[in-house]
């Protein structure tokens, strides 16, 4: 039948060999998009009042320092930005907050159990919580994470 084409070898040694080029690009990519930035209390914006249902714990200029202010805040991300988290305090609703969002609290001392919540639309049904004893003049902040592995956390950041 006569010798085998040289360049029609090479040609398919080439392309074996970026066969997987796209795919781990594609995985990238999507990793990159699943992960969250951190982000600051001064570059954050305020949770809006009408997704505040509990105003009398949100923290004012003029709280009584004998008070704990515990803050909460969002990363931003690309995947799940729609989703809403909705935060309880001892199973009370008190605020949702959406991506790059904050909101700092103010809780008389005592025991408190912190939940997060999230569901509806296209966001997956999760909830995590957190029990913390508060003392006087304490200063808490959570941040509300959204790893690559897809979970919501809400972590400890000080």
């Amino acid at each position: 039948m006569g010798r085998p084409n040289r360049y029609n070898n090479d040609l398919l040694s080439r392309m074996r060999k970026w066969r997987y080029t796209p795919v781990a690009i594609s995985l990238s990519l999507i990793i990159a998009a699943c992960s969250t930035t951190p982000i600051s209390i001064r570059t954050a914006t305020p949770v809006p009042v009408e997704r505040i249902y509990a105003p009398s714990l949100v923290a004012k200029s003029d709280s009584p320092t004998t008070k704990a202010r515990v803050s909460f805040s969002r990363d931003s991300a690309f995947y799940r930005f729609g989703c809403s988290n909705d935060v309880y305090v001892n199973n009370r609703k008190v605020f949702a907050i959406h991506q790059n969002e904050y909101i700092q609290l103010s809780l008389d001392p005592g025991s408190y159990y912190f939940r997060l919540g999230t569901g509806g639309g296209l966001c997956p049904s999760i909830t995590i919580a957190h029990n913390v004893s508060l003392k006087s003049g304490a200063r808490e902040i959570y941040r509300i994470v959204l790893p690559t592995n897809g979970a919501w956390r809400m972590a400890r950041a000080n």
